[in-house]
C-alpha cells in the first residue's frame, strides 16, 4: 500500500486515524483540520469490537505533502 499519491498534479500523503464510536472524541474538530489543510476524505470503516470490544471508526485521509506536518500536529 502507498502512503503518498499524486492527485492533480498535488502530493498527498495519507493518514489513518482511528476514533472509538459511541464516547466524546474529536472527529469533528479532525474534519475541520482535513478541510483546513485541504485534506480528502478517503474512507471511513466501521470495525465492529465484538461482544467486549469498542466499536473504532477508521478513517482514512488525504492531506498535501506540504501540509502535512501542521495536519499531524493538530491529531496530537
Amino acid at each position: 500500500m502507498n502512503i503518498t499519491y499524486e492527485i492533480n498534479e498535488i502530493n498527498y500523503l495519507l493518514f489513518e486515524c482511528p476514533f472509538i464510536i459511541g464516547k466524546p472524541n474529536k472527529i469533528d474538530d479532525f474534519y475541520k483540520s482535513v478541510q483546513k489543510y485541504n485534506g480528502i476524505i478517503q474512507s471511513g470503516i466501521k470495525q465492529d469490537g465484538g461482544f467486549w470490544g469498542t466499536d473504532i471508526l477508521n478513517v482514512k485521509v488525504l492531506i498535501p505533502t506540504v501540509h502535512a506536518v501542521e495536519f499531524s500536529k493538530t491529531m496530537e
